[in-house]
Order: C-alpha cells, then sequence, then structure tokens
C-alpha cells in the first residue's frame, strides 16, 4: 500500500439495477468486508487529507437506500461516510431536470430520514438545490443553488454543512463555494497538497469488476485506477 495517497470513493446507489450509478447490495457489501480487512485505515471525509494513506466514503444524491442497504452495513464496520444530498428533491426522487433517461427513477431520502442519519453520525454534505450543471450558470446562480443547499439543511438538521460535491463534477466560475471541503469526479488519488475545494475521488463503479476494494491503494490498483481516468477522461471531453 502507498502510504503517500489517500483515496475517497465516490458511490451513488445500491441497488439491483445494474446501472453505471448503482453497485448492489451483495457488492456493495463485499466491497466493504474488503476495505474491513485492509491495511488502509478508513476516516471521515473531512480527516481523509490529514492521514496519508487512509479512505473515505463518500455517496451522493441521498438515495432511500442509504438508509436501508447501506447504513446498517457502514455501522456494522464502524465506518464514517458523508452523504451529499439535493435540497429541492429530498422526499421525491432523481428526476431532476437534465437527468439521463437511462438512469433509473429512485427515491431520495426525507428529512426525518436524513435527521436520523445525522444523530446517528453520518455526516450530510450538500449537492445544491436542483442538481444543476453549476459550470453553465451565472456565478450568482451558481452562488444560490450551493448557499440555498447549505442552509436549508442547516436550517433543517441544526448543524453547520462544510461538505459539498458539485453535481456532475463541474466547478462553477466566477465564485467560491461557501464550504471548507468540496469534491468533484475528477478520477484520481488525493495527495497531501491537494486543493480542498477541488477534491479528487475514485468512483466506485470501477470496482465492481476491477481491484478488490481494500486494495485500492495499491500500486497495481493505481495502474489500472490511472487507465480507467484516462479512457474516462476522454469520453468526457469528447462530449462537450
Amino acid at each position: 500500500m502507498d502510504q503517500n495517497r489517500s483515496a475517497i470513493l465516490t458511490y451513488h446507489s445500491v441497488d439491483g439495477s445494474g446501472s453505471v450509478i448503482s453497485i448492489s447490495p451483495p457488492e456493495f457489501a463485499r466491497q466493504m468486508e474488503s476495505l474491513a480487512n485492509s491495511p488502509a485505515r478508513i476516516v471521515s471525509l473531512k480527516e481523509v487529507r490529514d492521514h496519508p494513506g487512509s479512505i473515505a466514503l463518500t455517496f451522493d444524491d441521498g438515495f432511500r437506500n442509504f438508509l436501508t442497504e447501506v447504513a446498517p452495513v457502514l455501522e456494522r464496520y464502524r465506518f464514517p461516510a458523508t452523504v451529499f444530498v439535493v435540497t429541492g428533491f429530498c422526499g421525491r426522487d432523481n428526476r431532476w431536470p437534465g437527468q439521463r433517461p437511462e438512469i433509473p427513477k429512485l427515491p431520495l431520502m426525507d428529512w426525518d430520514e436524513l435527521r436520523e442519519l445525522s444523530e446517528r453520525g453520518f455526516e450530510i454534505g450538500g449537492h445544491t438545490v436542483h442538481h444543476p450543471d453549476l459550470k453553465k450558470l451565472a456565478p450568482d446562480a451558481a452562488m444560490r443553488e450551493m448557499q440555498g443547499c447549505k442552509s436549508e439543511i442547516e436550517d433543517r438538521l441544526g448543524r453547520a454543512v462544510t461538505q459539498f460535491a458539485y453535481p456532475y463534477g463541474r466547478i462553477p466560475g466566477g465564485v467560491r463555494p461557501p464550504f471548507e471541503l468540496a469534491c468533484g469526479t475528477r478520477m484520481d488519488y488525493l495527495m497531501v497538497d491537494a486543493d480542498p475545494l477541488d477534491l479528487p475521488r475514485v468512483d466506485a463503479y470501477y470496482l465492481r469488476s476491477g481491484p478488490p476494494a481494500g486494495s485500492v491503494l495499491s500500486r497495481s490498483s493505481a495502474v489500472y485506477i490511472g487507465a480507467r481516468a484516462i479512457v474516462r477522461n476522454l469520453r468526457q471531453w469528447l462530449s462537450q
């Protein structure tokens, strides 16, 4: 294991659909068992930059299956995690504007469920109000999406919100996000000098048929992740 780098793993939904945003419950359980048996330390997102050789777990969008499928597994191993929620869609589903048609329609947690998770020790972070591509918005509109999300979570849960994930990994121009930490979708390992407002992550989708989650910090996994990142970045560039 390379002690000079850490990793932030990205999950979305834990369900059996097989979609690009989904990990099946049995596969998720295997990945967490692999992490539990690895030498890597599993830490919270706010701690990962201070502990080289560690792994943090993040979950985008706030799917209800986090409560039913994910939380019990994480609590079994005492793993911390951050859930990034889209406040304007809490208690609804993930059919926000611009959602790709091949993504399955899935329910999102409501505020009572998010409050329960917060009380159980999970971190609730922001993921905007409406899940837009922030880079396509004017600076004032992008700030409203971020600040509105932050304010509503703080008002409803009574806790400070310091963590954020950019929808689609797109960082807004001309505005500084009102958070201490912010994650994108740039696929890479986390180094000690990483920009706290542009933290790279490793999408757990690529661990479904790749290396075991517990070996994600190994040199062989780094080669695999690097190769997948090149292909992914090329596809994103061609789609722009």
